[in-house]
């Protein structure tokens, strides 16, 4: 049961046969790379290997993808998990880590 002002993660796109995904999660979009199997370079040894979290208006202003995103990870951290964004993070990983065991 959705909780008020619960952040909900959702794909907008995930084709079979490819590794990426693509989705909004509260007002901010994301985009993750997923390995077939649990990887020790993966965030917290999971499937994801990149993950970028990223403001539509912001990647409008913004030189370069990466700087434009609020949380992004490619085999390590590039822009860490914020506090203030730490909902999303955690309802991505939950969207993920529920649907590909």
């Amino acid at each position: 049961m959705k909780k008020e002002n619960e952040i909900i993660a959702k794909f907008t796109l995930f084709e079979q046969g490819t590794s990426w995904c693509s989705g909004k999660v509260g007002n901010l979009n994301f985009q993750a790379k997923l390995s077939d199997k649990k990887e020790d370079f993966g965030i917290q040894k999971s499937r994801v290997l990149k993950l970028s979290i990223w403001k539509n208006k912001t990647l409008e202003t913004m030189r370069s993808f990466s700087d434009s995103c609020v949380i992004d990870y490619n085999k390590q951290w590039i822009h860490k998990v914020k506090k203030e964004y730490e909902e999303y993070f955690e309802a991505v990983m939950e969207l993920i880590n529920n649907n590909f065991k």
